[in-house]
């Protein structure tokens, strides 16, 4: 049977806008036109060309599906569509299609509506191809194939003709329109309705029935449809069913035949997950750590794009909300907690699947708090302020809140500082009390948080009670009917003393007989109220009470009212005694009733006199007394007793005998030198009577001092009138003792005073240096006196204060700064203009060993890098002679004649340090000398130079207590006489001038002063130095064997200099000027060598042992004097240097070379060995060449 396709309508190709009614105008799909013929097994190609907004669309996906699997396989051959040239369509995609059985095959082609979209959710524009495939025929198949277009909503109207055993007739159809693999959320309906179009003999099926069903749970709007005229009919799926999956929805033509089609429908399943931000607890007024976060899914797949809404209920609100979920499906937000405590609970929810939901629960909490620091249950006086000020500190979540407002109140009529603080980095606010008013109750504060006001404190401050006071008016007696002597006086005070002014005092009798001027009282400024009172006609006692403060406070005063009556005298009147007796007999009064209590006095009006009482009361008897001691000037004494209103008598008494005038006089021990620690010479004094000038024996002497202690406190004179005592002073400076003799009995008091002074220099343990130092101290400090005409003599008596003030407390500090003020780099000059002279010498010594060498004068020569070390010039003079004087290798090219004249250049480098001693400071230096010149060979046995040097030192003293710059210039002559490979005899003669840059550091801390400076200076000097060598070398076939003798002198010139300091800083008085002096000295050498020459055809080397012995002729301690510029009394300061050792080795170790080409060196180690105290180690290296 053969199939074939009639067409009956709309040729061509229709373009997707004919789907205008589902929004898609902009998008075009252009399909093959028509039904397409094809042959079972056979392939065909398949092409379709996608525009948007009238152009190629080039590079957007294209999917193919076959609508029956079973029917065929379709290829796709493009994925995306292509970009146009070369016969090739732009915006076009293919596929090929085998149909595996004949029949009408539906092909499917998608292409995203959205531009760029490739995910499984995007929107999707369809389109329909239909194939007619045929079996294979015997013969030719038909001519053409005709074409149809399915697609969208635009399909032709066609009739199925076929040929069969019982001849032609139509055949019934049903083609899908639309609607098919559409898609909707679970539950939901289909966004379009599923069209077929009908046909049935030839023509559309009108009024034909389609049948439809569903799987997967899908529900239709019916279950059965009848076809229109237009051949067409359709069927809503409401609900894609529960999914997630496809569902298959068939309509089949309810005719005989019955065709049926097939829709595919997904229902995707809509979700929500919650990932993270549930179950948080956070603070009031914060926002939560973690943000709410949710994943929308679609089939449980990550699904972007999804609006999602949010509903919080609580106290709180949202932010930073994600409406749209991400490209990963994440939305999220942050709960904003309020003011409040509480549970916040937050919804989300899909929009287009509201049944979607998750819920979030936030717990607020309140964090703040507020607690108590210190100033609780404090208590003030009346009026006064809290002694302490009362504090809180704010917390949040346990930690310090700062930046919190807390406000303050108070009860009681106690007044604030303030209202409100602030609480501060650690939390903590406060306020003062500043009075707690006058009320005798304690008084409240409130603290509480502006913030959070229900977080309140409360402190309570207890008010200490007032105090009255009876100030005098107490215990006083009168005659009945007469006014009290004096007022009844009482003072109201505070718990701290203080009187409290205006306040009412009440004034009450309690008991006897007594009017008040007054029962109220208003206290004054000072706390005082008083109020009189008369006796009543009543005798008797009486009592009276003052109260203030309803009663807080009370005083109570006691009287006596008498009958009318006088004083008699009941005993010792009219007693007569020596001066300074005690009589034997009081003086008793007798108020003539025998009342106790009664107040009498008793006063001395005439003479001398003293009281055993001045103020008594009567016994039981009625009666009073007193015991008189009698002065020591002859005469009468009158004392009188007084009794209450005005009664009174007076008793006479008389002082015989006669004055002694005492005098005392110093008889030795004054204005003594004391030391710190060491008691004094006896101090010496007389007493005697002035009168007769006899010797007062016996009698008690007082002592006193204003530095250190006393042997005695007090001594007693000896039968001549003497008596002694010793002081020890504590501390340097000036020292009074007072002897006084009071007066006692018949002698007048007399007294004398000794002077004495501990200077500095007395401190103990000074070492001698520091002692001088000392002693110009003294001397200028005591020229000077008490002020300084200068500041710097005033700088120099504050030193002196100072040093004296801790001399007894901390004596090892005034050692250290007497240390500080010595000129310590002037000691180290000499040793500065000693490293110069040797440089220079070390340079000369190798340019003459060269000589004698027989080497050709017409070359330069670079000998040396020589360490220069303190206590004397190393290498030794003759190092690198073997070098010189031994080298076969030489000989061997020695020109027959030498050149007369002569040019070298010389280098030495050294560093050096000195240990400290009791007298030397440590110090280091670093020194550097160059040297050059010309010679001359007069023959060939004597040659003769002249050299210019200069040398470059500086020396530091340890811990940066000061340095010398030296720089100096030097001229030598020189000379050598030798027998060559015999003896020889050498000369050096140098002047040198040298600039020598001091600096000293004065720096030291006593009680009252810190004394910081740096003390400058600069100066200039001169050397003169001889030395002469006389020498002998042996050679026996390879060894060399020498000896030598050397005899030095040297003499150094320093010119004297003054220091400047910062004249406003302490220690100004402290600049030192040091005087010109000259060191000179004198040294023996003898030295021997041995070496041992090895020859080799490049070269010569001279292994080689030297020792020297060395005596320094003149090796006393330098000693030099300084001055402070401000003593006015020139006292010189004499600095003293340790005695060196005069007598040591030197040893050395060494190699010389001579190469091939001119070229020669050496290398040399050499240490001190024997001498104490110095420790020296050198390494030379020497290398010259020929040119």
């Amino acid at each position: 049977m053969r199939w074939w396709l009639q067409r009956l309508a709309c040729s061509g190709l229709l373009a997707a806008t004919a789907a205008a009614g589902q929004g898609l105008g902009e998008v075009a799909l252009e399909v093959p036109a028509g039904e397409l013929d094809a042959v079972t097994g056979q392939g065909i190609e398949l092409q379709v060309v996608k525009t948007r907004g009238g152009s190629a669309a080039v590079g957007e996906q294209v999917h193919w599906q076959l609508e029956d699997p079973a029917s065929g396989r379709i290829d796709p051959i493009d994925d995306v569509t292509r970009a146009g040239g070369d016969g090739v369509t732009a915006g076009s995609a293919r596929a090929r299609f085998t149909a595996a059985r004949s029949g009408r095959h539906g092909i499917t082609v998608a292409t995203p509506v959205d531009p760029g979209c490739t995910g499984a959710d995007c929107r999707m524009f369809t389109r329909r191809i239909v194939v007619l495939a045929a079996a294979p025929a015997a013969g030719s198949g038909p001519g053409a194939r005709d074409l149809l277009l399915i697609g969208g909503s635009a399909v032709a109207a066609m009739a199925l003709i076929g040929s069969g055993d019982d001849g032609d007739r139509p055949q019934d159809g049903l083609v899908i329109v639309s609607g098919n693999n559409q898609s909707a959320l679970a539950n939901n309906p289909l966004p379009e309705p599923l069209v077929v179009d009908a046909g049935s003999g030839g023509g559309p099926a009108a009024g034909k029935s389609v049948v439809w069903t569903a799987t997967g749970g899908a529900q239709l709007s019916a279950n059965r449809t009848t076809v229109a005229a237009n051949g067409r009919t359709s069927v809503d799926v409401l609900s894609v069913g529960p999914g997630p999956g496809n569902v298959t929805i068939t309509a089949c033509l309810d005719t005989e035949a019955q065709p049926c089609v097939q829709f595919t429908a997904t229902a995707n399943v809509a979700g929500l997950q919650k990932v993270s931000g549930d179950n948080q607890i956070i603070p009031v007024d914060s926002t939560t750590p973690v943000p709410l976060r949710v994943r929308t899914t679609l089939n449980g797949n990550p699904q972007a794009g999804v609006a999602v809404n949010w509903q919080v209920s609580g106290a709180g609100s949202l932010s930073g909300i994600t409406a749209v979920s991400d490209a990963s499906g994440f939305a999220q937000a942050f709960v904003d907690a309020g003011p409040f405590p509480g549970n916040i609970s937050v919804v989300v929810s899909r929009v287009d699947a509201p049944s979607a939901t998750q819920t979030f629960s936030i717990e607020s909490i309140e964090t703040r708090d507020l607690v108590k620091v210190s100033g609780d249950g404090q208590s003030a006086a009346q009026g006064q302020p809290a002694p302490a000020p009362l504090v809180v500190r704010a917390l949040d979540n346990g930690g310090p809140d700062p930046g919190v407002t807390i406000l303050w109140s108070a009860t009681g009529g106690a007044v604030l500082s303030a209202t409100s603080s602030v609480s501060d980095g650690a939390g903590n606010a406060q306020v003062t009390v500043t009075d707690v008013g006058m009320g005798t109750g304690p008084v409240t504060v409130f603290a509480s948080r502006a913030d959070v006001p229900s977080l309140s404190v409360s402190f309570t401050i207890a008010i200490d009670p007032p105090v009255l006071d009876v100030v005098s008016g107490d215990a006083q007696s009168g005659l009945a009917g007469t006014p009290a002597a004096a007022p009844l006086v009482v003072q109201l005070r505070d718990a701290l003393g203080n009187g409290i002014a205006g306040q009412p005092v009440q004034w009450t009798v309690m008991s006897g007989s007594a009017t008040l001027s007054s029962t109220v009282a208003i206290t004054d400024t000072g706390g005082f109220a008083q109020v009189d009172f008369t006796f009543g006609p009543s005798p008797g006692p009486v009592s009276i009470r003052a109260s203030a403060f309803s009663g807080a406070a009370t005083a109570m005063f006691s009287a006596t009212s008498l009958a009318p009556g006088a004083l008699a005298p009941a005993g010792g009147d009219n007693q007569t005694g020596d001066p300074g007796d005690t009589l034997p007999q009081p003086l008793v009064v007798d108020i003539g009733s025998p009342t106790a209590g009664v107040p009498i006095t008793f006063a001395v009006i005439q003479g001398q006199a003293t009281l055993s009482t001045y103020s008594t009361v009567t016994d039981t008897g009625g009666q009073a007394s007193t015991i008189v001691t009698l002065g020591t000037r002859p005469g009468t004494v009158i004392v009188r007793a007084t009794g209450p209103g005005g009664i009174s008598h007076d008793f006479t008494l008389t002082i015989t005998g006669t004055v002694v005038v005492s005098g005392s006089t110093i008889v030795g021990g004054d204005g003594q030198e004391l030391a710190i620690g060491v008691p004094s010479a006896p101090m010496i004094v007389e007493l005697i009577d002035t009168g007769t000038s006899a010797p007062l024996a016996g009698v008690t002497v007082h002592w006193s001092t204003t530095n250190g202690t006393l042997a005695n406190a007090t001594t007693v004179t000896d039968t001549s009138g003497r008596t002694s005592n010793t002081v020890t002073i504590s501390s340097a400076g000036p020292a009074t003792v007072t002897a006084s003799f009071p007066t006692v009995d018949q002698y007048d008091g007399t007294s004398v005073v000794f002077h004495h002074n501990g200077p500095l220099a007395a401190v103990p343990n000074l070492p001698v240096n520091e002692a001088s130092v000392a002693e110009a101290l003294d001397a200028a400090c005591g020229a000077i006196g008490g002020g300084g005409s200068t500041p710097g003599e005033q700088d120099l008596v504050a030193q002196c204060t100072a040093l004296a003030a801790a001399s007894g407390s901390d004596p090892v500090a005034v050692g250290e700064a007497l240390s500080a003020m010595l000129p310590d780099v002037a000691q180290t000059q000499a040793d500065a203009g000693q490293a110069a002279v040797g440089a220079q010498f070390e340079n000369l010594q190798g340019r003459i060993v060269q000589l004698r060498s027989g080497m050709p004068l017409a070359k330069v020569s670079f000998n040396g890098l020589n360490l220069a070390m303190a206590g004397g010039q190393v290498p030794l003079a003759t190092l690198g002679a073997l070098l010189m004087d031994a080298d076969p290798a030489a000989s061997a090219t020695d020109e027959t004649g030498f050149a007369k004249w002569g040019f070298f250049v010389s280098g030495n480098i050294g560093r050096g340090e000195a240990d400290p001693t009791s007298l030397t400071p440590a110090y280091d230096f670093d020194v550097n000398g160059l040297t050059a010149g010309f010679d001359y060979r007069v023959n060939d046995n004597l040659v003769l130079g002249i050299a210019l040097g200069y040398t470059s030192q500086d020396t530091d003293l340890a811990n940066a207590q000061g340095s010398v710059d030296t720089r100096g210039f030097s001229l030598s002559g020189y000379g050598t006489w030798y027998v060559h490979d015999a003896w020889y005899l050498d000369g050096v003669l140098t002047f040198a001038r040298n600039d020598y840059d001091h600096e000293r550091r004065i720096a030291y801390v006593l009680p009252g002063v810190i004394v910081d400076q740096v003390a400058v200076a600069s100066s200039d000097g001169q050397d003169l130095s001889a030395t002469l060598t006389f020498g002998r070398d042996w050679q026996n076939g390879p060894w060399q064997l020498g000896l030598y003798g050397r005899a030095q002198y040297n003499r150094m010139s320093f010119d004297a200099f003054e220091e400047s300091v910062d004249p406003t800083k302490p220690g100004a008085g402290l600049a030192l000027r040091v005087e010109s002096r000259d060191v000179t000295g004198t040294s023996a050498i003898l030295g021997g060598k041995i070496g041992y020459v090895h020859s080799a055809s490049w070269g010569v080397l001279i292994p080689q042992l030297e020792v020297e012995w060395q005596n320094d002729f003149e090796s006393d301690a330098e000693a030099f004097r300084g001055y402070f510029i401000d003593d006015p009394t020139g006292t010189p300061i004499l600095v003293l240097g340790d005695d060196m050792d005069s007598k040591y080795f030197r040893v050395g170790l060494g190699m010389s070379m001579v190469l091939t080409g001119g070229r020669s060196g050496f290398i040399t180690y050499e240490r001190i060995v024997g001498r104490s105290g110095i420790e020296q180690d050198m390494l030379t290296l020497g290398f010259r060449w020929e040119f």
